[in-house]
């Protein structure tokens, strides 16, 4: 998505992704809030499948598949540097990260004002 844009625009963007990768949208995760943020279209798919999960771990190959396509799922540079790169755009502070490790599976997204965002189900169609 490149800059201007309209912020009523992301979230139509985000739904036209999910809709692309055929993901069902709950009716309480159906908006994702944003300030103004440059970011590449690999990047933003990361971010949008991340944020509408909020609290799930991703392991690293169903993120790879997910964003990346079927044919990916064990080139873990590729999401490590694309992590890295998000985590730069939206954390100005390490100590309110967005996005977590999870040790050995994969990442997760939290906002650091939700203390309960630590555990959610995981949801079946993500891919």
């Amino acid at each position: 998505m490149t800059k201007p844009f309209l912020l009523r625009e992301l979230p139509a963007r985000v739904r036209s992704v999910f809709l692309r990768r055929h993901v069902d949208e709950s009716p309480q995760s159906r908006f994702l809030r944003a300030s103004e943020l440059e970011v590449s279209p690999k990047e933003f798919e990361l971010l949008a499948v991340l944020m509408h999960h909020p609290g799930v771990p991703f392991t690293h190959s169903r993120l790879l598949r997910g964003v990346w396509g079927a044919e990916y799922g064990g080139e873990l540079e590729y999401l490590r540097a694309y992590v890295k790169f998000l985590r730069k755009k939206i954390e100005a502070d390490p100590a309110a990260a967005y996005i977590l490790t999870e040790p050995w599976v994969g990442y997760r997204f939290r906002d650091p004002a939700d203390s309960d965002s630590v555990s959610a189900r995981v949801p079946e169609n993500v891919e």
